[in-house]
């Protein structure tokens, strides 16, 4: 018990320190598959990675309790333009759908290309509390910067072989459904609060305290549902007839931006990697030498695809440094 709050321990500090990555789930599953430690351990940090939205939540936190304020009067500033600012104003302030529609597909090309849902969200929520955007074009924006995020997470597993593949295709798949649930969630809410008068009075009251819930639940929502199947995923015992393909996460290095922790184990581990490669060539081809190998004639194809993959990580990294 103590052993494994300590490994809870290790994996949450993990995922609330690493700032710098593009996510810690992208290391957690490098971890996994590059055998960098525990397994459990690395599939704790992949399930707690959504608590890297920490500082998103306290930052919006932050505005819920200053708020109303006006930190640089975006109104004062376009209306400086004339007729062309109060163009800008009223589309702001519109909130049909057509314009929430219009946001979201902003929103999500957005968070696909850049991969910048802390800020893009941190400065909606910004112009949000000062009254400069419609509640309804926020919610929208917000929205689809993390279904576009979970969208993003799915798709990359087309790239993953073998067990490496399926834990993250698990993985991936709950977020994407949960990120869904929880958008239809907040539209059912935002509708419903919007009925009730929740948002009749000025263009700051209730507006990012709303915001703040809605980006909160998210996080609770996919740790609580990423925790659960984890503890169950480990439960689970690998088929030991079953020849596993590791390191094909490396496809992801050019696309990914890994903690610094994560890059100098990894570096680390690859060198070790091929020593061990090595032996195992070796190995079989002396009991090739010796006959037939029909209980392990895909082995072959096991060692000389893992070390192409390791070819690649140690060029890919050799690049990025």
């Amino acid at each position: 018990m103590t052993e494994l709050i300590k490994m809870i321990f290790r994996a949450v500090t993990f995922s609330i320190t690493q700032l710098k990555c593009t996510h810690p789930a992208y290391d957690g599953l490098i971890r996994y598959d590059f055998e960098m430690g525990q397994p459990r351990e690395n599939l704790m940090i992949l399930c707690f990675s959504h608590l890297k939205d920490w500082l998103l939540v306290s930052f919006l936190l932050i505005l819920v309790v200053l708020s109303p304020f006006s930190l640089f009067g975006l109104q004062k500033i376009l209306l400086g333009f004339g007729d062309v600012g109060v163009s800008i104003l009223a589309f702001l302030y519109d909130g049909r759908v057509e314009k929430m529609l219009l946001f979201f597909v902003i929103g999500f090309v957005f968070q696909w290309i850049l991969r910048l849902e802390f800020i893009a969200t941190f400065f909606t929520a910004l112009f949000l509390a000062q009254g400069d955007l419609h509640i309804n074009l926020a919610v929208s924006f917000i929205a689809a910067l993390f279904v576009s995020r979970a969208c993003l997470m799915w798709w990359m597993r087309i790239e993953l072989v073998s067990r490496t593949r399926k834990v993250w295709s698990w993985w991936s798949s709950l977020q994407l459904i949960c990120t869904f649930m929880w958008f239809l969630g907040c539209l059912a809410t935002l509708d419903q609060l919007h009925a009730l008068g929740f948002f009749k009075t000025q263009m700051q009251v209730n507006r990012i305290e709303f915001v703040f819930w809605m980006v909160s639940a998210l996080v609770v929502i996919n740790l609580a549902v990423a925790s659960v199947w984890g503890h169950f995923y480990n439960l689970v015992k690998p088929d030991p007839s079953q020849v596993k393909i590791r390191f094909s996460s490396v496809t992801w290095l050019l696309r990914i931006k890994m903690g610094p922790k994560t890059r100098a184990l990894l570096l680390e581990v690859i060198d070790k990697r091929k020593i061990t490669l090595g032996v195992a060539r070796e190995q079989f081809q002396e009991l090739k030498d010796q006959g037939p190998v029909k209980a392990m004639k895909n082995l072959g194809q096991v060692i000389e695809t893992e070390s192409s993959y390791l070819q690649l990580a140690t060029s890919r990294l050799t690049r990025e440094g």
